[in-house]
């Protein structure tokens, strides 16, 4: 058995057999070096994923001698794979804030960049670059990020943002959908509320003022909030 086995991210069905022999019969199991996750064997993964990648021990186990083990590293390539692909994120915000979107890929061979598209809500598209936006690429390992970073939006900001990547394998992208609310100023509610206490304020003295007159009464002054009748 290699001591590295490749295999295709999502393919269904992987296995790898250990072949022992010995005298009693060994017991063969699998375990994921340094951890205490064990399999039997034959090791199989019915989807093979991106986190399958790293080191397997082939264990042999029998009464009375110590275990021989065989390690071997599983290489996960394919194209690349991305949280949410297929779908369309919604997110919204309000004018003036500052807005972050991020895609998060997975791949071997990792891709060299993450494309940024922007499709407004006219459908005309527009590919985007660090120059007017704030993009920040970081890789570890097998997995790289890219943020968008959009300051002060504005309700023109709003439409579709495309991430997407490319290796070797094939093409992922994911569609998140911005949406801009336009924000009404504090200052504009304040006169409103003020200006429905003026006109409350004005009714009640209409009020007042007919009640007198249909009783027959004059009202002969108003002082300190107080009508005051003879």
């Amino acid at each position: 058995m290699d001591d590295k086995v490749t295999a295709l991210s999502e393919d269904d069905d992987f296995s790898l057999n250990c072949l022992v022999d010995g005298n009693p019969k060994p017991k063969v199991t699998w375990r994921r070096k340094n951890t205490k996750l064990y399999w039997k064997n034959p090791l199989r993964f019915h989807r093979v994923r991106y986190d399958v990648e790293g080191m397997y021990q082939c264990v042999a186990t029998s009464d009375g001698f110590l275990d021989k083990t065989k390690d071997v590293f599983i290489d996960v390539v394919g194209k690349p794979y991305m949280e949410g692909e297929g779908e369309t994120a919604m997110v919204s915000a309000d004018t003036g804030e500052t807005v972050r979107l991020a895609c998060t890929v997975a791949a071997d061979p990792l891709p060299s960049r993450v494309q940024w598209i922007w499709r407004n809500n006219y459908g005309f598209e527009t590919e985007l670059d660090s120059a007017d936006f704030r993009i920040v690429t970081t890789r570890r390992n097998q997995e790289m990020t890219s943020s968008l970073t959009i300051q002060n939006v504005a309700v023109k900001d709003g439409g579709s943002y495309i991430c997407e990547t490319t290796n070797m394998f094939g093409t992922v992208k994911r569609n998140i959908h911005l949406e801009i609310k336009e924000s009404i100023p504090k200052t504009v509610v304040i006169p409103a509320i003020t200006g429905g206490v003026v006109l409350l304020v004005t009714v009640a003295v209409v009020v007042i003022i007919i009640i007198c007159k249909k009783k027959g009464l004059m009202c002969k002054s108003y002082q300190d909030g107080i009508y005051l009748l003879i």
